[in-house]
């Protein structure tokens, strides 16, 4: 007879619920009645020699909640053993003690209405003493069947031993016994009368949990992930390679609500048959989600897990199901499990409700925390600037990118999802992803290495087909998030089309045959991706060259355009405001209103007189404005006014009396446009400026996708810079809402999830598409043309603070101009630093150049983003005369810095000269000239600064 087993798909830790039978004892009503009063309860486990018992003392038994055994209790009833190649067990020595935990933790529970125990068994086969294929949970050794099936020899496993587990209350006074009450007289003649306190429990029956032996082959079902990134949010879809179903349907499923193993526990189900192979059923329960107990008498998440962990939902998780971009990390190692053997950090939603609940906790370090991980993408996140805001972070990862960090809890977390919801496949293909139109070929770069790390690192690992990770990284695949959001619209409206079709399906209806079948034909298509960091905006022109060609019908990027802002910036002008009317209304001194987590010796300082750290405190206010901020922000895209709640603005501070009635009450749609419409204003002006364009042709087809597309105003904003004769048909217009032309039954998310996962949607079509059978004319998305010098490049003008300003500097020559010509790749730009006391100095990029002669500054379309920092470390001491810099252009956003010339005297004709300088993608580029050369991007988030004000010296 085989041993009943349950199939796991990974090696990635798991918790399981282990139900065990009462044998002995009254009801257990009465025990949890008498631990209530005795304050004392030992736990017995029976050893394999059944008449050795081992005890610890718990705290009180809380009705419905487990407590974490430890591990001198269990550790000699736990094995790790061979099964050779004929089906027999072969004992092993004795796992080393020390490492039983990095395998096995074990809490128990008490049903508080039945007569019931269960054991949680959080379970990782990897640990650290060895690989395991499978966890036999026996009453003895014994149990387990021999010989075992052929499948299962020839490999390690490891072997729980339960014989009995006995509960037993004392009087604080007394000693406890070394055995639990027996089967002596004395107590069977006590239970004739119901006060039998024998309380026994034993496995229901001995069963194997075995891990799916993963070995991706050619031949094997393969499934890609297609993953958007996001600054604020990430969203990512585990689909087959095939991309269709029985009835030729296109598949997507977008797997949402992502949580860690630790918030999911499987129930073996022993009470049901039994599959003919020996494969008994289960069942997955999430904390925190639809199931909030197993069969109404076990909590799915232990009591000592639920002290350190969070639950994921709260009461808006469901309306926003695309991951939250947070991290925070514990230099304390608060939540790390046992079993797991890297440090683990909160992510997502559930970093987020720890956030939201520990926020007024004076525990709680800020530094510890990172939002918008995405934005530090293209930086050194060992460099001193970076440093300093991630300062709790680096305690705990020192080298490691928090983009890298985030990544691997998400594909975790995705792989957690992807087993629950039935998406996961035998052999991972494929790894895509989008990334902003305005990203440089430095951040592209920067997030292909973190995200190979990150996938190395994660459970998914052992799904690659060649165990190579830049093998599943074909840039292929990858796409722009504006194109990859007019694809989704086509997998969303369309369920996919060929080109062809989808040409025909855009075009204008034509009665002459003849005109009907020319070719070429085309169609123009205008996307604007808005996202919370950045806001992208591309015109594609879609060409089908004909059915005789046999090519496939392509979409190019003939002019695009960003900006470096988005959500974000909207929430900071609203939580601008607010500070302002609290300033204005002088109910509160200036000492109270800054939120600068970055002024001088402010881990020294404390508010006014009292003993609350200045820094703190600060965080705190910045959180709240922050979290009232985005609520403010969602009402007024709904709602013509809402209510400002400033208890919600000041709590958990500490203020000096606070009276908000003579405060604003509300807050005005009408200004809430007025900042969106100012955030937009260059992408704004742009689109006014291509339209006005004489060759600019019609639009056939206008989508806006991303979440901050249905801000208030944006809309409108948008419409109106276009030409009424210019705007496509009114079905054409794609917004949030009307993605899809009629309700499809098969999805059923919030729009806003909806408009988030467009572009996992476009990536997913975009890799069946390229990967289409021959003879199909599929629709290919031909990436930007890299080759030109589209983007100008030069020196950022800088305010007294140093810090960059949204203009070139008006007295440097532009070191490349957007004139739209081949890169010369071995010509040089050079840049001359003649001031004895420079600092340094940032480039920028943009893709107009400097502003043209008679153009208002605050009018210019087309401010430069930060590009490099050039720092000099040294330069004010006057360590050098003259600074020559020499760098050449790879691609239309990518310079290389190819050589400097260091001349420390005037008239100098033998300078030090440092040549063939390795730009590395993220890291800092440091170069010995007597001073210290370092490149890297500026970066900035309101939320991990403080900086929202000029009052916070934001200038």
């Amino acid at each position: 007879m085989t041993t009943p087993y349950i199939q796991l798909d990974t090696n990635m830790p798991r918790r399981l619920f282990v139900p065990l039978d009462k044998i002995k004892g009254d009801k257990v009503e009465q025990l949890i009645e008498k631990v209530l009063t005795c304050n004392q309860v030992f736990i017995y486990w029976q050893q394999e020699n059944v008449k050795e018992w081992k005890s610890i003392a718990i705290s009180p038994i809380d009705e419905g909640f487990g407590y974490r055994l430890n591990n001198s209790l269990w550790e000699n009833s736990f094995q790790i053993i061979q099964i050779d190649n004929k089906g027999y067990v072969q004992n092993l020595p004795t796992s080393n003690k020390d490492n039983v935990t990095t395998h096995l933790d074990i809490a128990f529970n008490l049903s508080t209405t039945g007569n019931e125990c269960g054991l949680y068994l959080s379970w990782n086969p990897k640990g650290v003493t060895s690989k395991v294929h499978g966890l036999y949970l026996v009453n003895n050794i014994n149990q387990i069947e021999q010989p075992v099936k052929q499948d299962l020899c020839g490999k390690q496993y490891a072997v729980l031993a339960i014989p009995r587990i006995a509960f037993f209350p004392l009087e604080n006074d007394k000693e406890p016994p070394k055995t639990p009450p027996d089967d002596g007289a004395l107590n069977v003649f006590k239970g004739l009368f119901g006060i039998d306190e024998r309380w026994q429990f034993r496995l229901k029956k001995p069963f194997l949990v075995l891990n799916k032996s993963v070995k991706p082959d050619a031949n094997s079902r393969a499934f890609f992930l297609a993953l958007d990134f996001g600054t604020t949010a990430s969203t990512i879809a585990c689909l087959p390679e095939q991309g269709i179903d029985a009835e030729d349907k296109p598949i997507f499923t977008p797997l949402h609500h992502l949580c860690s193993w630790t918030h999911t526990t499987l129930l073996p189900l022993l009470n049901e048959k039994m599959k003919p192979n020996g494969q008994i059923s289960s069942r997955s329960f999430t904390w925190g989600q639809e199931n909030d107990a197993i069969d109404g008498l076990f909590s799915p998440v232990p009591r000592h897990v639920r002290a350190k962990r969070f639950q994921l939902a709260t009461e808006d998780n469901d309306k926003r199901e695309a991951t939250p971009g947070i991290i925070y990390v514990d230099d304390q190692n608060e939540f790390d499990e046992l079993v797991t053997t890297h440090h683990e950090c909160l992510i997502g939603f559930e970093a987020e409700s720890f956030l939201t609940k520990k926020s007024s906790s004076n525990q709680i370090n800020p530094k510890n925390f990172v939002f918008a991980p995405k934005r530090l993408i293209g930086t050194d996140a060992n460099s001193s600037r970076v440093q300093e805001m991630l300062e709790g972070f680096k305690k705990v990862y020192k080298q490691q990118h928090p983009v890298e960090v985030y990544l691997q809890e998400f594909l975790d977390e995705t792989l957690n999802k992807a087993i629950l919801s039935g998406a996961l496949k035998s052999r991972l293909s494929s790894l895509c992803y989008s990334y902003p139109v305005t990203w440089t070929k430095l951040q592209r770069q920067s997030l292909e290495v973190l995200l190979k790390s990150a996938l190395n690192k994660s459970f998914f690992h052992e799904f690659l087909k060649t165990q190579q990770v830049s093998d599943e990284m074909s840039p292929l695949f990858c796409l722009d998030e504006a194109s990859a959001a007019f694809l989704g619209l086509i997998l969303k409206r369309f369920q996919g089309l060929e080109g062809s079709d989808l040409l025909r399906t855009f075009s204008p209806f034509e009665p002459d045959i003849e005109k009907a079948c020319q070719y070429p034909k085309t169609m123009q298509v205008l996307v604007i991706d808005c996202g919370g960091g950045t806001t992208d905006m591309v015109l594609l022109s879609i060409t089908d060259a004909g059915d005789k060609s046999n090519t496939p019908v392509v979409a190019k990027i003939y002019k695009h355009f960003a900006i470096d802002k988005g959500g974000i910036e909207v929430t900071r002008r609203i939580a601008e405001h607010l500070k302002s009317l609290l300033r204005y209304s002088e109910t509160l001194s200036d000492e109270y209103l800054r939120t600068n987590l970055f002024d001088e010796k402010i881990k020294d300082s404390f508010l006014g007189d009292t003993s609350e750290p200045l820094e703190l405190y600060r965080w705190r206010f910045c959180l709240n404005l922050y979290e009232q901020s985005e609520l403010i922000k969602l009402a007024l895209s709904q709602t013509d006014s809402t209510t400002i709640n400033w208890a919600d603005v000041v709590k958990n501070l500490s203020l000096p009396d606070f009276n908000s009635q003579t405060l604003q009450p509300t807050i005005e749609k009408a200004s809430l446009q007025k900042w969106v419409s100012e955030t937009y204003q260059h992408l704004i002006n742009q689109l006014k400026l291509w339209f006005a364009e004489e060759n600019q042709p019609a639009l056939d087809c206008l989508l806006l996708s991303g979440r901050s597309s249905q801000l208030a105003g944006f809309r409108e904003a948008i419409i109106n810079a276009i030409p009424e004769e210019k705007r496509p048909l009114a079905i054409d217009f794609a917004e949030v809402g009307n993605y899809a032309l009629e309700p499809r039954n098969d999805e059923n998310q919030h729009e806003e999830f909806t408009a988030k996962s467009l572009v996992c949607k476009g990536l997913a079509l975009n890799y069946w598409n390229t990967k289409a059978a021959f003879g199909k004319r599929p629709l290919e998305c031909e990436p930007i043309d890299e080759t030109r010098r589209t983007r100008a490049i030069g020196v950022l003008a800088e305010n007294t603070s140093l810090r960059p300003q949204d203009h070139f500097d008006p007295e440097i020559e532009l070191l490349i101009d957007a004139d739209n010509q081949p890169i010369e790749l071995e010509k040089e730009y050079l840049l001359t630093l003649d001031k004895a006391t420079a600092k340094g100095f940032y480039l920028g990029i943009n893709f107009g150049g400097k502003i043209k002669e008679g153009m208002i500054l605050s009018e210019y379309p087309d401010p430069p983003q930060p590009f490099l920092r050039i720092d000099i470390d040294g330069g004010i001491k006057e360590n050098f005369e003259k600074l020559i810099f020499y760098f050449q252009q790879v691609a239309s956003t990518e310079i290389k810095l190819s050589k400097i010339e260091m001349y420390k005297k005037e008239g100098e004709s033998n300078p030090i000269i440092k040549e063939n300088i390795a730009m590395k993608p993220y890291e800092d580029t440091e170069v010995a000239l007597g001073s210290a050369l370092k490149v890297h991007l500026q970066i900035e988030d309101f939320r991990m600064t403080g900086r929202i004000h000029s009052l916070d010296a934001d200038e």
